[in-house]
């Protein structure tokens, strides 16, 4: 996570405890972390420039956990997947 160098937010789902416990471990952390994330969120972020990162299968879950369609936000996977 700290080779991301511009403001960013991943969206995490299941992974996000891990990350929190992670991102203590850097003094550099640009990115803020999220579980979900809601419109009025997504709208925030999205309209101050952060690029907005997703790890594996979470724009799905955070469609059905907020009824938020991350790639209206142009959000990204932070991994590619197989």
């Amino acid at each position: 996570m700290d080779t991301i160098t511009i403001p960013s937010v991943i969206v995490s789902g299941r992974w996000y405890n891990q990350l929190i416990v992670q991102s203590n471990d850097t003094s550099k952390l640009k990115a803020k972390i999220r579980d979900y994330i809601s419109e009025p969120e997504a709208l925030y972020f999205y309209a101050k420039g952060y690029l907005i990162y997703y790890l594996p299968k979470q724009e799905y879950y955070n469609k059905v956990m907020r009824n938020v369609d991350l790639d209206v936000y142009r959000a990204i996977p932070y991994l590619k997947e197989n």
